[in-house]
């Protein structure tokens, strides 16, 4: 075992979760070897773009217990579900956000540290993604006097323009779906997630082993010294690991694990 490595973060979907054909399915054989990793006293972490009720929804909590929640890209960090970081929205672009969705009649999601909520009833984009993403509906609620860490606008790129004109300039939209942009406030980087954590464990980055597969992993590959995108991954996201792996039908995580010399 390299004993070098103390700590990994890895991704969710795609990475030890699959969507293909619209089946979710966990790649079990890699979460076994999580479970192994931290046994021999390797700390492990999930690090997704997913909210905290979303991660839940997969049921990953119920089959593998992680030292840390690195959720919405950072925007929420959890030790022992402990907050320790929380990003949420100014009450005055908090508001200024969910006027906008209203003008232009969009369906918008506020996520919140343990749940969500939509401002009004659900329309056909929002079909559309939780077709998809597989996640419960949540219910409408009154949006007053209330935080968000970030927010979804159900809609089609048609309307980006709109949201950039009329949003507060500070405001960040990153287009996920055909159908969902995502609105933050404060840029959430996963890297800076990863911080908050090191800090709180007192581990060096030379000690991080980083697992994903996308565009939002590679500030995670950036800041640790070992790491590994899955052979499924995007292409633009491969240079930037140290470490391809294999996709994650043929268990890229392990695989990575071993290759890493962890387990």
């Amino acid at each position: 075992m390299d004993q070098n490595i103390k700590i990994i973060f890895v991704d969710i979907d795609w990475t030890i979760l699959s969507h293909y054909k619209g089946k979710h399915v966990f790649d079990k054989a890699s979460i076994r070897a999580l479970k192994k990793a931290q046994k021999r006293g390797v700390k492990v972490c999930i690090c997704t773009a997913r909210a905290y009720h979303s991660v839940v929804y997969t049921g990953l909590l119920k089959i593998f217990k992680p030292d840390g929640l690195i959720i919405s890209n950072g925007g929420l960090v959890m030790i022992d579900d402990k907050i320790i970081k929380e990003i949420n929205f100014t009450d005055k672009n908090y508001q200024k956000m969910i006027d906008v969705a209203n003008e232009l009649g969009l369906t918008m999601q506020i996520t919140e540290a343990n749940g969500a909520f939509f401002t009004r009833e659900p329309n056909e984009y929002v079909d559309h993604v939780f077709a998809i993403y597989q996640e419960a509906y949540p219910k409408v609620e009154d949006y007053k006097n209330r935080k968000g860490i970030n927010a979804v606008v159900f809609c089609t790129s048609d309307y980006d323009e709109k949201l950039i004109a009329k949003l507060p300039k500070e405001m960040h939209i990153f287009r996920y779906y055909d159908y969902a942009v995502e609105i933050i406030e404060e840029e959430h980087i996963k890297a800076e997630g990863i911080k908050d954590v090191l800090k709180y464990y007192n581990i060096s980055t030379d000690n991080v082993l980083t697992i994903g597969d996308d565009v939002q992993d590679i500030s995670m590959f950036e800041l640790s010294k070992y790491s590994a995108c899955m052979g499924n991954g995007k292409e633009e996201v491969k240079p930037y690991a140290t470490y391809i792996t294999a996709p994650i039908e043929k268990h890229g995580v392990k695989k990575a694990l071993k290759y890493y010399k962890v387990i």
